[in-house]
């Protein structure tokens, strides 16, 4: 690791594979793998879960190239999860979450296709836009944190202020703020929280 920054504050999920190499804050939120596809996609194929999508063959499905999302398909030993990996090999990278969510949007009847990423932000992406839906990977619960580099002067600050925020309640009100509450209300407003890069 080249050292140069001093934290990474993103939907960064806690690892085994990340604790090597940076070290990571107590967790300030707790999610999940969750995919996204059209509605009348999911209501079409009975598909309610993502062991749902993984039983079927007529949904694609992708998710964004090294990320945790893919390291756990890729590592799973269990056979729904096998079956989704060999089917993750095969589809061009994606490299964005905005590259998903845009292929998601793109697909047809003919050429249905879902996103797997975090449950957090795939929920919120389908509050904003009435056509989508998410379902979940039950009973996979993945925590979420900042990444600092090894041995980081601030990781104890960080953690403190984390616990202070987590016990004082308000990350719940920041999360049910920015996650869950009319944030877009208007076409306009849904779109820049889609594609914030247009």
């Amino acid at each position: 690791m080249l050292q140069e920054a001093d934290l990474a504050a993103a939907p960064l999920t806690i690892t085994s594979s990340r604790e090597r190499v940076v070290d990571t804050t107590k967790p300030f939120m707790v999610s999940n793998i969750a995919a996204i596809m059209k509605s009348q996609h999911a209501t079409q194929l009975g598909i309610h879960s993502v062991r749902d999508l993984a039983r079927q063959s007529v949904m694609k499905y992708g998710v964004v190239d090294a990320t945790a999302t893919q390291e756990f398909f890729r590592a799973s030993i269990d056979p729904d999860f096998e079956r989704m990996w060999a089917e993750i090999a095969t589809q061009r990278p994606i490299h964005t979450m905005e590259q998903g969510i845009r292929r998601v949007l793109a697909s047809s009847d003919a050429h249905p296709w879902a996103f797997l990423s975090d449950s957090e932000t795939l929920r919120a992406v389908s509050r904003c836009d009435a056509t989508l839906t998410t379902v979940n990977l039950e009973n996979h619960l993945r925590t979420l944190g900042l990444a600092l580099p090894l041995g980081s002067p601030y990781k104890d600050m960080l953690n403190i202020a984390i616990l202070q925020l987590r016990e004082s309640g308000y990350l719940e009100i920041l999360r049910t703020r920015w996650l869950q509450s009319g944030h877009c209300r208007r076409a306009a407003a849904a779109k820049r929280f889609l594609f914030p890069h247009q």
